[in-house]
């Protein structure tokens, strides 16, 4: 069986537009399952500024950078210290 190259093209475009069909339904469902982030003032409340926000945001971010630095330097201070 031999098909044209307009055959050929046609199948090509509907298995195209099938795919990308299919990637548009899948995309769809897995949008809708995602929440969407809450807003700031829903969980801290009116009386946090954002530059409160700001300011806990990077504490918490340098903790968690240097916490375990600061757990490596302690742990082997308290090495030294009961080797002693």
């Amino acid at each position: 069986m031999k098909l044209s190259m307009m055959q050929l093209l046609n199948c090509y475009l509907l298995a195209t537009k099938n795919e990308i069909a299919i990637d548009e339904y899948l995309s769809k469902g897995i949008s809708k399952k995602i929440p969407p982030l809450p807003r700031t003032s829903k969980w801290v409340g009116e009386k946090w500024s954002s530059l409160t926000l700001l300011f806990i945001y990077v504490t918490l971010v340098v903790v968690f950078i240097f916490g375990g630095f600061f757990i490596y330097i302690f742990l082997f201070l308290t090495r030294f210290y009961l080797c002693k």
